[in-house]
């Protein structure tokens, strides 16, 4: 009703600004000089309003003015510079059958953001919605942050190649970020690799007639992580609070959590193996990687003692390896005068497990966190299936186990009030308690594999492509789920649910709007709602109520059409008399189709609030490329 009465209005704008510029100086043979400036520049303002909704048709007034009997606007505006600054000198040339090359880099990165939010209750007028907050008579609030960091860079990388057959390189790097302290800014980066094109050696020949190139590839190389907030390493304040100290207020600020001056950057110690290969004149091409990577001091959040005054704090704590391949193919289907058919596959695998936490070998319960298993896992109680008039079996470490109603109820019902139609937690160590140790690991939130499938298609100017997209094995938290499962809450819409009903149990009679009583057991797949908290959003009645919301895990394996284009390039001879060089319109469709099992609305956005940037929305565009 808000939303159609206007009485709720959340506007965004946003501007963005992207520049280049280069300098490039041929030296002397061989040797040039480059230098990048890229400036960007965004804005951001988000206004909200809620309005009263009073009107010569509404006395009532909206769902925001009958509960706070006021109105409500705000502004948020952020404003982001950010500039990279690049100087690289390079250096190539070729004596005989000797190749060598050398490059050296200085870059700088500075980044800037601003932000401001204003906040009025008791707006003077519906009409001006959050354009005029001055007038706000009742609570007002007014914040603002300014954030910046920076980032210097030295690079030096020197090359050798030998007849194109034999191919070495070296990288050193280092560099610094503002993000940490003192005497820990610098962090060291090199690298080697070596290529052997095996395709060009003499005994090969005898495959030239369909062998176009086959190329191994080895490489080891480390690099850095500073993906920290910005002053993470130093003390900041917040406030202010207040307190009496004799007899006069104080106003007073506060630490802004622990400090971890010695945060260094986290290093990825990573060795790959991988192969080129091309047949058929390049119809056929393959680019596999096998590669293995160890993360040592990683930066994460940890749980740190309550007598600290914080929850956690930021450390470079235990290890984490990370084996994975990634294949891509190319396939040039049809190669004629007016058609080309190309198709291109690629597909990746990753496993991740944890080698060591801040206590070694140690579990971090608290942080989610267990060795040997994947770093982003979903761990809680895990539900049974509906407990029915035959009762209810319970996946344990001991294998399945079955509890007929009078069973399930001497062992658990007294308890944990474990009824018909409820739902049961399963006793994974089968002591009759559930408590932590029978929190399990539904799964993770990084998929098993990523693939992808591309289509491009040219005849005669027209052009065609499709792009399919897939990402399976993943878990997630469902937003979705949360929020329109919990029947209890009766201000949010709510999914169809076939619920069990047993006999016996108040129903409402829909033709009359009675409450009568069931006369015979209907059997659902979902909990019997019984307006808590805990009805169909959590899964149990009364296990310290609903320590756990198993419906929320969901798995979100999903394949989707990324986008569909259709263009046209028109022919030379038809567009120089209007002076262009090049002319092509298209129709594009982005995400315009998704296959999956998940309930709602979309996959990859399954553990996010609808205000924080999903669903992916279809859009459809109709566009022009034209050069003079």
């Amino acid at each position: 009703i808000d939303l159609n009465d206007g009485n709720y209005t959340n506007e965004t704008k946003m501007y963005r600004l992207m520049g280049n510029f280069y300098l490039r100086a041929n030296i002397i043979k061989g040797l040039k000089f480059t230098t990048t400036f890229s400036p960007n520049y965004s804005h951001k303002r988000q206004g909200i309003f809620y309005a009263t909704g009073l009107n010569e048709g509404n006395d009532v007034g909206s769902t925001y003015y009958q509960k706070n009997k006021t109105n409500f606007g705000s502004v948020a505006n952020t404003t982001r510079v950010d500039w990279t600054w690049d100087n690289q000198f390079d250096y190539n040339r070729t004596f005989g059958d000797h190749t060598i090359g050398a490059m050296a880099l200085f870059s700088l990165y500075k980044s800037n953001t601003e932000y401001q939010y204003e906040e009025g209750k008791g707006i003077a007028s519906d009409h001006t919605t959050f354009h005029n907050l001055g007038t706000a008579s009742g609570d007002k609030k007014l914040s603002t942050s300014y954030t910046e960091s920076s980032l210097e860079s030295f690079a030096f990388r020197a090359n050798y190649s030998y007849k194109g057959r034999y191919m070495a390189t070296a990288t050193l790097r280092t560099d610094g970020s503002s993000r940490f302290a003192d005497g820990n800014r610098w962090g060291w980066f090199p690298s080697v690799a070596a290529a052997w094109r095996i395709s060009d050696e003499a005994w090969m020949k005898q495959f030239n007639n369909w062998l176009d190139n086959a190329k191994p590839r080895l490489s080891y190389g480390v690099t850095g992580n500073n993906n920290v907030d910005d002053y993470v390493t130093i003390a900041t304040a917040s406030g202010p609070s207040y307190v009496v100290l004799g007899g006069s207020e104080i106003q007073g600020y506060y630490p802004n959590g622990l400090v971890n001056t010695g945060l260094i950057w986290e290093k990825v110690k990573e060795f790959d193996l991988g192969l080129d290969f091309s047949v058929l004149s390049n119809r056929i091409n393959l680019t596999a990687d096998f590669y293995h990577r160890l993360s040592d001091g990683q930066i994460m959040d940890r749980i740190v003692p309550v007598e600290t005054g914080e929850t956690k704090a930021t450390f470079n704590v235990g290890s984490v390896r990370n084996t994975g391949i990634e294949l891509g193919m190319q396939f040039g289907i049809i190669r004629s005068k007016d058609f080309i058919w190309d198709l291109s596959v690629n597909y990746s695998r990753n496993w991740n497990k944890i080698l060591e936490l801040s206590n070694g070998k140690v579990d971090e319960i608290a942080s989610n966190r267990f060795i040997g298993e994947p770093l982003n896992v979903l761990r809680d109680y895990i539900h049974t299936d509906v407990i029915t008039d035959k009762g209810v079996t319970m996946h344990t470490k001991d294998g399945d186990i079955h509890y007929t109603l009078q069973e399930l109820y001497a062992k658990y019902g007294s308890k944990y009030k474990w009824y018909e139609g409820q739902i049961a937690v399963n006793d994974w160590n089968n002591d009759g308690k559930i408590t932590d140790e029978d929190k399990r690991i539904y799964g993770c939130t990084d998929p098993k594999w990523v693939g992808s499938l591309s289509s491009n298609m040219y005849y005669k100017g027209f052009d065609f492509s499709v792009m399919i997209y897939t990402k399976q094995g993943q878990w997630a938290r469902s937003y979705f789920h949360d929020k329109y499962m919990k029947w209890s809450d009766r201000g949010n819409q709510h999914m169809a649910m076939d619920f069990y009903i047993p006999k016996g149990a108040p129903v409402i009679d829909h033709t009359t709007g009675d409450i009568v009583y069931a006369t015979e057991t209907h059997y659902g797949e979902y909990p019997y709602p019984n307006n808590s908290d805990t009805s169909a959003g959590g899964y149990f009645s009364d296990k310290g109520s609903a320590k756990g919301e198993g419906f929320q895990y969901q798995k979100t394996s999903f394949v989707k059409v990324k986008n569909i284009c259709l263009g046209y390039t028109f022919p030379k001879k038809w567009i120089t008399k209007a002076g262009l060089q090049h002319l092509r319109l298209y129709i594009n469709v982005l995400n315009p189709f998704c296959f999956t099992d998940y309930d709602g609305f979309d996959p990859e956005w399954a553990n996010a609030k609808l205000t924080d940037g999903g669903p992916a929305s279809v859009t459809y565009q109709i566009g022009a490329n034209i050069k003079f």
